[in-house]
């Protein structure tokens, strides 16, 4: 089962500003427009079609209250114009984390976000804009202040939160877990010492392997009614950790990346 899916007017959970999105049919801004190529009437948007837009948004970062510089992005062909949907996220809540869980609509061709970032430089740090789209075809686009990334081929591997998350919001598959969930529950378990040991939890697989992720998937969609307290409490808890509702929403990639972020593993490389 999918998550929930988004309202047409762009509003997801977890947002308390409420401002309803400005939406508009436009293509790229004027001063970036190139000629339009020839679209069929059917012919979908890809991410890379906004490439001009996404950098003209890096190469002059919003201001703090503008709608861009904390946002949802939509978009989809209509035509020879691009039509965008924009949904202001307040500051204090990343873009990627209000997509958790959530399903597009048919219609959104492109999903992306656009968020403040930290320009590591020599020596200094500078803020900039970070902007990722995806795409329904697998194709991503990236752009940086100051870093030239632009668009990826839809057969690229590319593992990160952000494109896991705009991949299962259009519904895509994610790059496979590198490895097992035993990292991630051993650092997890060590702040948490009434943490069962995971192969009690999971007698049929081997934690230390990636498939075991699959596993530990489907024990979080199960009902958390366990005999065992500790083992009922540690479903609880993973399943908040995960978020409620994402849970059926992941596939083992996502799910693997989303805790690993979550416990530290991530910045182990175990390889």
């Amino acid at each position: 089962m999918m998550g929930p899916r988004f309202a047409a007017d762009l509003r997801p959970r977890g947002v308390t500003d409420r401002r309803k999105p400005r939406s508009r049919r436009s293509v790229v801004p004027r001063p970036h427009r190139s000629r339009p190529r020839r679209h069929g009437a059917t012919d979908p948007l890809r991410a890379a079609d906004l490439g001009p837009l996404a950098r003209s948004i890096v190469d002059d970062p919003p201001a703090p209250d503008d709608e861009l510089a904390n946002a949802v992005i939509r978009a989809a062909r209509d035509g020879d114009q691009v039509e965008l949907g924009v949904l202001p996220v307040p500051t204090h809540i990343h873009p990627g984390r209000v997509l958790l869980g959530q399903v597009a609509p048919p219609e959104w061709q492109v999903v992306g976000v656009s968020a403040p970032a930290v320009i590591h430089g020599s020596g200094t740090d500078e803020p900039g804009q970070f902007v990722a789209l995806a795409d329904r075809a697998g194709g991503l686009h990236f752009e940086m202040s100051g870093v030239a990334l632009g668009g990826l081929a839809p057969d690229a591997v590319i593992e990160g939160t952000i494109v896991d998350v705009l991949h299962r919001v259009l519904g895509l598959p994610t790059p496979p877990p590198r490895r097992g969930p035993l990292l991630a529950w051993s650092l997890w378990a060590a702040d948490e010492p009434h943490l069962p040991c995971l192969s009690d939890l999971l007698p049929h697989a081997d934690a230390a392997e990636p498939e075991a992720w699959g596993a530990l998937r489907a024990w979080l969609a199960a009902p958390g009614d366990h005999d065992d307290p500790d083992a009922r409490q540690a479903h609880a808890d993973l399943v908040d950790l995960v978020d409620p509702d994402a849970v059926d929403w992941h596939d083992d990639g996502s799910l693997a990346r989303w805790v690993e972020s979550l416990t530290g593993a991530a910045v182990l490389d175990a390889d």
